[in-house]
């Protein structure tokens, strides 16, 4: 497990993904990101207060949210 806090900032692939505070499961290689959370990939965004995010299946579930595609 890795815990990030502060303005944290992870590129992955073609995914940016900015929070206040991430907790990283690497066995299950699944994030709980928390504080204005923002995913962006190719050109569409989602944001949010939580989301809990899987970096190999690229899902997750975003809690609060918006979503805008482009």
């Amino acid at each position: 497990m890795v815990i990030g806090s502060g303005n944290i900032s992870i590129k992955f692939k073609d995914i940016d993904l900015t929070c206040d505070k991430i907790t990283v499961y690497l066995d299950t290689r699944e994030g709980i990101a928390e504080g204005h959370v923002r995913v962006t990939q190719k050109g569409a965004f989602l944001t949010g207060d939580r989301m809990i995010y899987n970096f190999d299946t690229k899902k997750g579930t975003l809690i609060t949210g918006y979503v805008r595609a482009m």
